[in-house]
């Protein structure tokens, strides 16, 4: 057990599965400031998440899996409508993710749509002295 309570960076990504379909697939790795996340916004835009060697199979064998993400709306904790593509300087309100088995089995727990609220606490675009 780490006892590593440091900021993390995670990636989610959906992948084609070598099994057929699709898989959920994550990165992780420390936040230490930043210039640690300077690859992930080139020029105030999100590039593809890669799948490497160290990523992790979250979910195999998927019928699809798909990311949407809400879009903020000011003075409203809840945000607009979702759209499945994020190419704004700001940070959605919320992502959800939505997967379905391509084989679905009783005898695991199902698949189901999850959505996370995104808390800023920061102006996105703000200068701060720690950059």
């Amino acid at each position: 057990c780490s006892s590593d309570l440091s900021p993390r960076v995670v990636e989610y990504v959906a992948a084609a599965d070598p099994n057929g379909g699709f898989r959920l697939m994550m990165n992780e790795r420390p936040y230490t400031g930043p210039s640690s996340v300077a690859p992930q916004c080139v020029n105030q835009t999100f590039p593809p998440v890669q799948v490497t060697g160290q990523s992790v199979e979250m979910a195999g064998r998927l019928a699809y899996c798909r990311f949407l993400y809400r879009v903020p709306v000011p003075d409203s904790p809840m945000g607009a409508d979702w759209v499945p593509v994020w190419q704004r300087p700001d940070l959605p309100r919320a992502v959800r993710v939505e997967m379905m088995p391509a084989a679905p089995n009783p005898s695991k727990l199902p698949s189901l749509t999850l959505n996370v609220p995104v808390h800023i606490t920061r102006l996105v675009a703000g200068v701060y002295a720690d950059q």
